[in-house]
């Protein structure tokens, strides 16, 4: 709302709103009856028109604690979009081989899909902080505060992209049980093409592990995972399909490395099994390849957990994050 294009944000946010409202597109209801939500009390209910007429849409969508059955009635479902790591991909791309961007928007595309169902599907819940929503500590508070602080400390900073490094690169990090309240350990990735943050995530694990081996493990299958959809996603590019080589990630964990190259596991538990089995078939396959990094320049370690200031800007900086220009 501060820069110079606002007028055109809001013109663009208000005719969105006008559109929504104007069409009936949502509609706040009540959950539907015999279902037993967790932590959600309203729902929406989608609606779109066809040839003048309000179409409702009737069929249900399976939602975490409801009593739909699979196989009887509910559904998978897909939202024909673009993924945003795509897009940053794509930007990326455009940096490195010095490419104009276009874009463009179709107004209202949502309310032109062929639908003839009901969907009902969740208010979002956007992080950590808002498990604590309902009854927040003072502690809370102290890092609601902060976070706050961060925002207005680096909303100067954008993600910016240049011509090299041209290649992918990943990072996987992991933090041994986080929560005391699960005991569950937080994982985390990125991955930086043209000098810039492409993809990154951090998700709490949903299996408790035994070791910090473990953890960075999992860690590390789930990073193995995402470099497999990018490098297939670049492969699809007609200009960088020959270029694509095997996917360079880092990880500060020597134990986690070496076990990701041996052809033997003696362990006794089913979820490290597969996931070894797994990280060793994309090492074979030639998907990616891993290499040691101290933790001070692992770029994934602001996903597990909480850093000093030095090493906040460091790694921010390795991920692209530049004051405006």
């Amino acid at each position: 709302m501060a820069s110079r294009d606002v007028a055109f944000w809001k013109e663009a946010i208000n005719d969105e709103m006008d559109s929504i409202l104007s069409n009936q597109t949502w509609e706040l209801v009540d959950l539907p009856s015999g279902s037993k939500p967790i932590g959600c009390k309203w729902v929406f209910r989608r609606k779109y028109h066809t040839d003048g007429m309000i179409q409702t849409f009737k069929a249900r969508l399976v939602a975490k604690g409801f009593k739909q059955r699979e196989g009887i009635d509910y559904f998978d479902t897909y939202a024909p979009v673009a993924r945003t790591t795509s897009i940053r991909i794509l930007f990326a791309l455009a940096s490195i081989h010095n490419l104009s961007v276009h874009q463009m928007d179709v107004k209202m595309a949502f309310l032109n899909g062929d639908l003839n169902e009901e969907v009902y599907m969740e208010q979002p819940e956007v992080s950590k902080l808002s498990r604590f929503i309902s009854n927040p500590s003072v502690e809370h508070w102290k890092v609601i505060a902060r976070v706050l602080g961060y925002l207005k400390n680096t909303k100067e900073l954008s993600l910016q992209y240049s011509k090299f490094p041209a290649i992918l690169e990943g990072y996987s990090d992991a933090s041994w049980i986080s929560s005391v309240r699960d005991n569950l350990s937080t994982i985390g990735w990125v991955f930086t093409l043209g000098g810039g943050a492409v993809s990154w995530g951090s998700k709490k694990q949903t299996c408790i592990s035994h070791t910090t081996m473990e953890t960075e493990f999992i860690a590390l299958a789930a990073t193995g995972k995402e470099a497999e959809w990018l490098r297939d996603l670049m492969m699809d590019i007609p200009f960088t399909a020959n270029n694509v080589s095997t996917v360079s990630i880092h990880c500060d964990s020597q134990a986690t490395l070496a076990r990701a190259y041996s052809g033997v596991y003696n362990g006794k538990s089913r979820h490290i099994s597969i996931r070894h089995e797994y990280v060793r078939q994309l090492i074979r396959y030639g998907i990616f390849s891993i290499s040691f990094v101290r933790s001070s320049g692992n770029l994934a370690d602001p996903f597990t957990k909480p850093l000093t200031r030095d090493l906040v800007r460091i790694t921010s900086r390795g991920m692209g994050l530049k004051l405006l220009k």
